[in-house]
């Protein structure tokens, strides 16, 4: 029981997290100041953001402007 208690509650973490931010249904434009390819964040001016592991940060580079 307790080996499904941390993967449960990333679930319910990312996916609380994936329906707030699509329920906003708005986008940040800035800078890439971290990217890290082994956590799949991406880091833009101040915040933080985590994608999926099927998502292909490599082309992705530090000083590029995007929006997410």
């Amino acid at each position: 029981m307790r080996k499904f208690v941390l993967p449960f509650a990333l679930v319910a973490m990312l996916a609380t997290g994936t329906a707030a931010f699509a329920a906003t249904n708005s986008s940040v434009t800035g800078t890439i100041k971290a990217l890290n390819l082994t956590a799949h964040t991406v880091t833009v001016d101040k915040t933080v953001y985590h994608f999926a592991k099927s998502v292909d940060l490599s082309k992705l580079k530090v000083g590029e402007k995007v929006t997410v």
